[in-house]
């Protein structure tokens, strides 16, 4: 599952071409464009700098996509009812983990890249319009397309995203199903310190 979500990253961020020129209320797609073209420039621009430096893809992802993604909601999420059952403190932390294990698990992906491109379909509104689900499909020479659907939320007139999915399977699922069994053993506390052990050891 995370070589087939990080593939998707790949895709997403290095295959949608044509800068967006943003209104002050930019649409979701928008966005998500906007984020493909400063990063494919940025890939394009710095290849030396990623292939001779394994943490140089890190700061990249840290400029350009960090900044468009609300962990705060992807951790709630991902906590599910342990979110309303931890400290404040527990959270901010968690936060501030969990961001950077993202970063880590995904970072690496923008190394990788093999012809393939991006589709944007539809975007549908819920919760009165706060948050939306934009539908994509991967296209892959002489392979089947590959679903992907990306989640996001308005914050402050600002379209972020929160959680996505590949074929059905979301991101926040995914962590969600490896976090419980800790924190049911090990609580919150533990669950924060193994984040922040694999996070140490860039696991």
């Amino acid at each position: 599952m995370i070589k087939q979500v990080t593939n998707v990253l790949v895709f997403w961020f290095t295959l949608m071409f044509g800068a967006s020129v943003l209104a002050a209320q930019a649409s979701p797609q928008e966005v998500l464009e906007k984020i493909t073209n400063e990063m494919i420039v940025a890939l394009v621009k710095d290849q030396d700098k990623i292939q001779s430096d394994p943490n140089f893809i890190y700061q990249l992802v840290d400029t350009v996509l960090v900044p468009h993604v609300d962990f705060e909601e992807m951790s709630r999420r991902v906590l599910g009812v342990h979110w309303r059952n931890a400290s404040e403190q527990q959270r901010k932390e968690f936060v501030n983990e969990f961001s950077q294990l993202v970063v880590r698990t995904y970072g690496s992906a923008f190394r990788e890249y093999s012809d393939q491109s991006v589709n944007f379909l539809d975007t549908i509104q819920r919760g009165g319009g706060e948050y939306v689900d934009s539908r994509a499909q991967i296209i892959q020479p002489g392979k089947p397309p590959v679903s992907i659907l990306f989640s996001m939320i308005d914050v402050d007139n600002d379209w972020k995203v929160y959680d996505f999915s590949v074929e059905n399977i979301s991101l926040v699922s995914s962590f969600r199903s490896q976090f419980f069994p800790i924190i049911r053993q090990n609580g919150i506390d533990g669950l924060i310190s193994e984040i922040k052990d694999k996070n140490s050891s860039n696991a």
